[in-house]
């Protein structure tokens, strides 16, 4: 095999996968050569074990559309790729070791480990094994090893958490630990630094005490991410002592069921009476089964008789929600759970005049006037970011309607951190006393208060100079209410009398580019349905983090139409889709669905990829630069240089650098530079669209193909940042 590399010059890995092609049964080869099967589907048969069962699959993906990945699986039915997080932590060497067998699959890469069983066993006694080492190594009472990714929660559900307690060092060790963090951000700090700094950290963050490890234990297990990992400490609920009476309750828990069972029934009572309230027809259909209990609970909302039938008949026969008859029956009402309700409060919002309806059946109360609970939202909003301010000592504080601060309202900001604060040797001891006595539940109030006041001052904070100079984000979230944003700076002005250079390329047109550049990406991609379909799976299935995503999986159509679009020409298939839908959409009944079916694979796979194409977007992870490459999109297949578009938005300077840029200075015009700057984009615009124009130059056959594949940088695809 190296004789054979080296004669050919080529890798002793690429011989093999040469000769494991040649080695494809002949009918195999030669649908290869015909084109009825790819190389890709032609590498996937090498994982045949015979000649006979190659040949049966290859007649089973003639004429279909079968992956190769699917034609894998099938040939190595039981098997667990050498990247599976059991293999990984048990070790190839030591599966083989103990008698199992695997196979190579040489295209991609990896080996198949063919027995699972003894995989599982292996896997299952190495974690046994580690989980006991790390109990004695750290002095738990105990340690389980969980086979699952994770620690199910059924695991620990009846179990109490218990937290490491927090460290301490002293206020040299204090100082030290703060200078060595500068010298780190610095990148000054040698490696016995980051080693002190490594230590004091992990001195600071704390541990568990022994008492501590002495009553608990841990749950050992194997993530594909981050291999061996250790739940550290939970404990067992006490139980009574042996030999003592457990006090018996004051009511006893069938009681307190029966005494629930009675409370729901007097609601229930209600709840009927206001169905018994409904009209004479609504209660004959839900009699007659012509509309559900919950519907009728639906239209117990209804204002009036006559909208009640109303609705009733619009309803009858067809597949439609409850939810949907409540929305339709409270228009423009708001539900007392919403965050500006629960922000407000209800006797606020009742007082300032507003009105309200009780949905019984769905246990809330819907307010009815937006208007006013808008006005009373923002005007609390307002009053409580003045009070932070003026409490808190900021310069400004700004209150957000919205349910978080927008990374639009911050990006031109400068943002600050707090600084950390310290205590002093004696002040550290009386935290660490307080903080066990709390561990005991043996601390008073008094006790809390100091604890509390000692732990903030240990965190630190703002200092008054930040303070003065910088400004907080106020909002109200659905989950946390009230809550801050800190702490936000203007960036430095430019002088007083100073002029600020205008860019050569204006924000709005920056962007327009970048929307070209897409469009001209999602363009191609429209071609790519098995390209499109792996994107798919990728996005739903790959772990990935939502911003990390190369698909808007929503799916959202995303903006490639340009501000200004004069030069810019997409594909019909493109186009349809960027003009706004207006017709009415169908109904999503059986038949339309077996209609639609009834068009064949062929048509839905086109719509799934022209649908799947329009929501792709771009990342950080320079993925769009590497399909881009792939795929080789072409950007000036679906834009020109236009004076509208383009060249009549950018500055005078930028145009005078391009002009010399694409002609050469033998045949430039002297005086394009003379110029306004409205002519020199006219004239640009000839040179890109003009060949009397370039003729009239005396341009030679490169220089016109230069101008003809001509992009600015921003309708580039740069590595890693887009």
């Amino acid at each position: 095999m190296s004789r054979i590399a080296r004669s050919f010059a080529r890798s002793e890995a690429h011989v093999e996968r040469r000769l494991k092609l040649a080695d494809l049964p002949a009918e195999a080869l030669a649908a290869l050569r015909a084109n009825e099967i790819s190389l890709e589907m032609a590498k996937a048969l090498t994982l045949a074990p015979s000649g006979e069962r190659c040949l049966e699959v290859l007649g089973s993906v003639r004429g279909r559309d079968v992956r190769p990945e699917q034609v894998r699986r099938e040939l190595t039915p039981g098997t667990v790729p050498s990247t599976d997080r059991r293999a990984v932590f048990v070790g190839l060497e030591a599966y083989l070791a103990a008698g199992g067998t695997s196979q190579r699959d040489l295209f991609a890469d990896r080996t198949l480990l063919e027995d699972e069983a003894l995989l599982d066993r292996l896997f299952a006694e190495k974690g046994a094994a580690e989980a006991e080492r790390i109990r004695a190594e750290e002095g738990w009472e105990w340690a389980t090893w969980v086979p699952e990714e994770y620690v199910p929660w059924t695991a620990t559900q009846k179990l109490v958490r218990l937290y490491a307690r927090p460290g301490k060092l002293s206020e040299g060790e204090e100082a030290e630990l703060a200078a060595l963090d500068e010298r780190e951000a610095d990148d000054t700090l040698d490696e016995a630094g980051r080693a002190r700094l490594a230590e004091l950290e992990a001195r600071l963050e704390g541990g568990f005490t022994d008492a501590q490890r002495a009553s608990s234990g841990i749950f050992v297990y194997c993530s594909s991410r981050d291999g061996l990992s250790v739940e550290r400490a939970y404990q067992q609920p006490r139980a009574v002592p042996r030999g003592a009476a457990e006090a018996a309750p004051d009511l006893p828990q069938s009681l307190i069921e029966d005494l629930h069972r009675i409370r729901l029934g007097a609601l229930q009572a209600r709840l009927m009476d206001q169905l018994a309230d409904l009209p004479a027809e609504a209660l004959a259909a839900l009699r007659a089964n012509e509309i559900s209990l919950e519907m009728a609970k639906a239209l117990t909302l209804a204002p009036s008789g006559e909208r009640c039938l109303e609705v009733l008949e619009s309803v009858r026969g067809r597949d439609v929600r409850p939810e949907q008859v409540r929305r339709e029956l409270t228009p423009g009402t708001v539900p007392s759970t919403d965050r500006r309700a629960v922000f407000v409060g209800l006797e606020a919002y009742l007082a300032a005049g507003g009105t309200s309806q009780r949905d019984l059946f769905a246990d809330r109360t819907l307010l009815e006037d937006e208007a006013l609970l808008d006005r009373l939202f923002a005007e609390k909003g307002a009053a409580e970011a003045e009070r932070i301010r003026a409490e808190e000592g900021w310069e400004w504080a700004t209150w957000v309607p919205e349910e978080y601060v927008s990374w639009t309202v911050t990006q031109k900001l400068v943002r600050l951190y707090a600084r950390p604060g310290k205590l002093s040797d004696g002040e550290e001891a009386e935290l660490a006393a307080l903080e066990e006595r709390d561990a005991d539940d043996t601390l008073d109030e008094a006790g809390r208060a100091r604890l509390a006041e000692l732990e903030t001052r240990r965190e630190g904070g703002f200092t008054d100079a930040q303070r003065a100079s910088s400004g907080i984000f106020v909002y109200c979230s659905s989950r946390e209410g009230l809550t801050v944003e800190r702490a936000y700076q203007q960036p430095r002005a430019v002088p007083r009398g100073a002029a600020e250079a205008a860019p050569d390329l204006p924000q709005s047109l920056i962007e327009d580019l970048h929307r070209i550049r897409l469009g001209a990406l999602q363009a191609r991609l429209m071609d790519q349905s098995e390209l499109m379909l792996d994107l798919l799976a990728w996005s739903f299935g790959g772990g990935l983090r939502p911003w990390a995503r190369p698909l808007a999986i929503s799916p959202t159509d995303q903006p490639i139409v340009p501000e200004k679009g004069e030069g810019t020409s997409y594909p019909p298939r493109l186009a349809a889709r960027l003009e706004p839908n207006t017709s009415l959409a169908p109904d999503g009944t059986p038949a339309e669905f077996e209609a639609f079916r009834a068009q064949g694979k062929k048509h839905r796979n086109q719509i799934l990829t022209e649908a799947l194409a329009r929501t792709f977007c771009t990342g950080s992870s320079g993925l769009s630069a590497a399909l881009a490459r792939q795929l080789g999109v072409e950007v000036r297949r679906i834009w020109t240089p236009t004076a509208q578009g383009f060249l009549g938005r950018c500055s005078a300077g930028y145009l005078d650098r391009l002009w010399s840029e694409l002609v050469p200075a033998a045949e430039a015009d002297q005086s394009f530079q003379k110029l306004k700057k409205g002519e020199k984009a006219k004239r640009l615009e000839a040179l890109f669209a003009d060949p009397a124009t370039r003729e009239a130059l005396g341009l030679s056959r490169e220089d016109c193909a230069k101008i003809d594949s001509w992009v600015p940088a921003e309708l580039g695809w740069p590595e890693g940042e887009e």
